[in-house]
């Protein structure tokens, strides 16, 4: 089992165990109820009780819209289906309590649909949400490096670059393990005009972790150098590669 089969194990057993603490909840206030002395108590707890499963239970059902959402841009790769579940879900969430969740979601969609500008624009008009945490402000220069990246702004890429390699030093529980440095350094090596030496660091980078849209994006930025130095045969393994990531109607953006 690979550490992103792991993760969304992970993240099904939490599902469950949230479940089970609401049932437990459930049960207490049952048991509660039954045991007040009097009947102005029972119906207090009873309000008050309705309320918080009503509020615990539709929170839980918001949460799972946004990880249906996530998993279907990231993992299944299937924008229209993950569009339905952002709509559903921005219609429900009354108190968008799930803002930010949002922001970092279009940040996908738009470099997914290869709108590098619009990206660039988006991460620059959201720039105090995501200077906020410090995974968010990874994920804040990392895109914008694949922009550039992609755009062949390389002097703006090299900029992305060195705000990256600043957190090589993070303390690893201060920052999630979101992207891999093999591969910045290997954007790097590319950067530079060093090409071969870019796609050797790339082609040894593990990306077991990877989600599928990671995989697919990594085998995009090696294509792209593969291009620039001709080499036909990575061109066509890659893009090979590609198509049997992105077979279907659904996933013509990528």
């Amino acid at each position: 089992m690979n550490k992103n089969t792991g993760k969304y194990l992970i993240l099904f057993v939490k599902q469950y165990y949230i479940w089970g603490a609401i049932a437990i909840f459930a049960l207490y206030l049952a048991f509660t109820i039954i045991k007040a002395p009097s009947m102005s108590g029972k119906i207090f707890f009873f309000i008050v009780g309705i309320f918080i499963l009503i509020g615990a239970t539709y929170y839980e059902y918001l949460k799972k819209l946004y990880q249906k959402m996530i998993i279907a841009q990231t993992q299944d790769i299937n924008p229209t289906l993950a569009k339905q579940y952002q709509n559903k879900l921005q219609k429900l969430d009354i108190f968008h309590g799930f803002k930010g969740s949002f922001i970092l979601f279009y940040t996908l969609c738009l470099f997914d649909q290869q709108k590098y500008d619009k990206c660039l624009k988006h991460l620059t008009t959201n720039e105090r949400f995501f200077k906020a945490k410090l995974d968010y402000l990874f994920i804040f220069y990392y895109y914008q490096l694949l922009c550039y990246y992609f755009l062949d702004e390389s002097d703006k890429a090299l900029m992305m670059i060195d705000k990256l390699k600043q957190f090589q030093s993070t303390k690893q529980k201060n920052l999630s393990p979101l992207f891999s440095f093999s591969q910045i350094e290997g954007i790097h090596y590319i950067l530079n005009g060093r090409n071969q030496k870019g796609i050797q660091t790339l082609e040894n980078t593990d990306i077991n972790y990877f989600n599928t849209r990671e995989k697919i994006i990594h085998y995009q930025i090696i294509i792209k150098a593969a291009k620039k130095i001709d080499n036909t045969t990575l061109i066509k393994k890659y893009t090979t590669t590609l198509r049997k990531l992105t077979e279907g109607e659904e996933n013509e953006a990528f």
